[in-house]
């Protein structure tokens, strides 16, 4: 079986990211937090037992190679998603939503690449202009996404998924070269001309600045220097002094809660991690506890010494 593979695997290139300090975790203020598979699973019709568990374990690999921790919607065969694709991830929810089929985990693997691109990539995810079934399929993420999930498959040796997956970048190239048309291959053309996507220029830290645009609510208001300051402003003045000083145990608190918070979710992360590395990692798993080992023993010979 010859395997189709560009460069670097890029299962294999994200862990080396990670390990490499390039690729850490965005919780997303709270809605990419890490999970159980099983608490970020709704399936909306009967699933064999072992597609189940087939799923959540693929699932938590995926989730620690990519750090995107979605919840999923999987829907009975026969269902129709926009498009008329097998998988859909929506941004706004971060959520995914696929069908039953037999090979499953290609379209799990390719829906959470596109999660991974919004969170990580948003430069890439938002620059495709996709206003029909050709310029989707031609789109930067898109392409990205399909390789991912071939990768994977050789990663996890899924080597007949990797097969079914191969076929399918066949019939998309017959389609990109008009040999075949969209309804051939199973997509609704109108889809796009209905919904169509525009380029929006973004930098690589769109949600970082998302997130901190909440603070600046207001513009301070400027005061000339000629304007001389009234009683009502000392008044103003001494009653913020008050205010401030009567509630700085509040933010004192306040602040002591997101600092908690943001250790909790490190915390929570570095032990997904260790276990995982368990599973998969052992080599991984022995060098983060001697390190997490030499760093408690060093603590103790430091708090004997200075006890001493």
């Amino acid at each position: 079986m010859k395997l189709n593979i560009v460069g670097n695997n890029l299962v294999e290139l994200a862990f080396s990211e990670q390990r490499n300090g390039y690729l850490k975790h965005n919780d997303m203020n709270g809605i990419n937090r890490p999970g159980y598979a099983k608490e970020k699973f709704r399936f909306l019709g009967p699933v064999d037992p072992f597609t189940e568990k087939t799923l959540y374990e693929n699932y938590e690999i995926i989730a620690e190679n990519l750090k995107v921790y979605p919840k999923v919607v999987v829907y009975p065969r026969g269902t129709k998603l926009p498009g008329g694709h097998r998988g859909f991830y929506s941004s706004s929810l971060h959520e995914i939503q696929i069908i039953d089929a037999y090979y499953l985990i290609s379209t799990l693997a390719h829906e959470m690449r596109h999660a991974y691109q919004y969170i990580y990539l948003p430069d890439l995810f938002f620059a495709d202009r996709i206003t029909s079934a050709k310029e989707y399929y031609q789109a930067r993420i898109e392409l990205d996404a399909r390789q991912y999930e071939r990768q994977y498959c050789i990663y996890r040796e899924y080597f007949d998924e990797y097969e079914s997956c191969e076929y399918s970048e066949s019939q998309i190239k017959l389609f990109l070269t008009g040999k075949i048309t969209a309804q051939d291959i199973g997509v609704d053309d109108h889809y796009y001309l209905q919904n169509p996507q525009y380029p929006k220029v973004v930098s690589r830290n769109y949600h970082e600045d998302q997130q901190g645009s909440y603070v600046e609510v207001r513009k301070p208001i400027q005061i000339s220097s000629e304007s001389r300051p009234t009683k009502s402003m000392y008044v103003n003045s001494n009653i913020k002094f008050w205010i401030m000083f009567l509630f700085w145990p509040i933010t004192l608190l306040w602040f002591s809660l997101k600092l908690l918070r943001k250790v909790c979710v490190w915390f929570i992360d570095f032990i997904s991690d260790l276990l995982f590395d368990l599973r998969y990692d052992k080599g991984a798993f022995v060098k983060k506890m001697f390190i997490v080992l030499s760093i408690l023993l060093a603590i103790i010979i430091g708090i004997g010494i200075l006890s001493a």
